[in-house]
């Protein structure tokens, strides 16, 4: 995937207009940094500002518990082999309690072990409709007994957000931040 060459020029918040400058300075104050993907969706303001409102839901409103989106969150990614996002939310999963056995396995393409139906039901659902494009009635009904119905959709958005997130990551060929090396090895 990567050639070496640089996608795009890093954001310079001193050559932005006034409104441009104020949602880049809320983005970094909320998370201390500017995302990933935020560095390259602020070439097209009205996008990065809708994805930032996507973004928000799915931290601030979202009715799922952090570790379920966390582990959807590094299926997704993991999938698109996006290793920014990766390396970024690998740390997150584990923070919120997601087991290192399961991140590893999962960041080797190795079926983890989960001891809480819930993670297994999120992670089949993922899965599936990552793999094979579709979920199954068996499947479905295991997430929607984990999270509920409103809970899947949930879980749908998240896992569409991330995509996108993936797929700028890739296409712009965005590395793991601060000089860490790829953990994503195929």
């Amino acid at each position: 995937m990567t050639d070496g060459a640089k996608r795009f020029t890093e954001p310079d918040p001193e050559t932005m207009d006034a409104e441009l400058r104020a949602f880049h300075d809320r983005l970094c104050e909320h998370r201390g940094w500017l995302p990933g993907p935020y560095r390259i969706w602020l070439e097209y303001p009205e996008f990065a500002q809708v994805m930032e409102q996507v973004s928000r839901f799915h931290r601030e409103t979202s009715t799922l518990p952090k570790i379920l989106k966390e582990l959807a969150i590094i299926t997704t990614v993991r999938y698109w082999r996006a290793q920014y996002a990766w390396t970024s939310h690998a740390k997150s999963a584990r923070a919120a309690g997601v087991a290192d056995e399961v991140v590893n396995a999962i960041r080797d393409r190795k079926p983890p072990r989960f001891g809480d139906e819930s993670q297994a039901a999120v992670y089949a659902f993922c899965r599936e409709n990552l793999e094979d494009h579709a979920v199954g009635a068996a499947t479905f009904e295991r997430a929607a007994a984990a999270v509920g119905r409103k809970g899947v959709i949930e879980l749908i958005g998240l896992m569409s957000h991330y995509c996108a997130v993936a797929f700028t990551l890739n296409s712009y060929d965005v590395p793991p931040a601060n000089g860490v090396a790829p953990e994503l090895k195929d």
